[in-house]
């Protein structure tokens, strides 16, 4: 019998062995109609699978929770945390319900090692962390594109990026800026904004296209942020450009 997988990674429908699946999209609940269909959906399914949105497992967790666990199990897979904030009894009162909510998953899937910081600030155990070497896509369209230094800063994605600290930094260097990333809307839920105020004119947003060859290709240097003491993990963009022969500029956030 398939398993029944209630996920927001519909491209599992694509891979090889999807037959061996019974694949439901997840739709992120915010009227009550919504919640009562995903109240249904998790007792109808045997998993469900949340992919790089934190947002979407504190919901899934909170109705496993209210359906006392007799329903989907929640397999988290390359969640991106931030440092809590905890200066405001509101900020500790709403750390406190995410890692109340944060036993709910049995597995935390992530593309990196070190952990302990989910456990120490997120009271996530050790044990429920799985590792997953992190891989490179379209490995044979990189390998056939020619590298050049004639391009621009690249700094792409979605999660927690500080893209409005590399526009001021922009100002100030004579050098083409790329910033490749989606819709306010979708990066936002991912703990990142752009401001398009006042850009200077080397820099250039594109929204995201799908496209990876069209803003890979002559690329120069590549951006990548590491977030103190929780995550430290290069992008798939990263290991692309990697390949590719391009230089990478590691940057801190505080």
């Amino acid at each position: 019998m398939a398993l029944r997988l209630l996920t927001n990674l519909p491209e599992l429908s694509q891979a090889d062995n999807a037959n061996d699946f019974s694949i439901t999209s997840l739709k992120s609940p915010s009227r009550i109609g919504e919640w009562l269909a995903l109240l249904k959906a998790m007792k109808q399914h045997d998993m469900a699978l949340i992919n790089c949105a934190a947002p979407e497992l504190i919901k899934v967790s909170f109705v496993r929770w209210l359906l006392f666990g007799r329903c989907a199990q929640v397999v988290s897979l390359d969640t991106v945390l931030p440092i809590p904030k905890t200066n405001t009894f509101k900020q500790q009162l709403k750390l406190a319900v995410v890692r109340w909510l944060f036993k709910q998953p049995t597995l935390f899937i992530e593309y990196f090692r070190r952990t302990e910081g989910y456990t120490q600030h997120y009271g996530i155990p050790a044990e429920k962390f799985s590792y997953a070497p992190f891989k490179v896509n379209g490995l044979e369209m990189i390998q056939q594109i020619k590298s050049t230094d004639q391009g621009y800063i690249f700094c792409g994605g979605n999660t927690r990026r500080d893209f409005n600290t590399l526009i001021e930094a922009s100002k100030h260097i004579d050098y083409p800026v790329r910033i490749v990333t989606m819709g306010d809307g979708e990066i936002t839920k991912h703990g990142s904004a752009l401001s398009t105020n006042n850009l200077p004119s080397n820099v250039e947003i594109v929204r995201h296209d799908g496209d990876r060859k069209s803003f890979l290709d002559r690329c120069t240097i590549h951006i990548v942020r590491l977030i103190h003491h929780i995550k430290n993990q290069l992008c798939m963009a990263t290991h692309t450009l990697l390949i590719m022969g391009a230089s990478i500029f590691l940057c801190q956030t505080i």
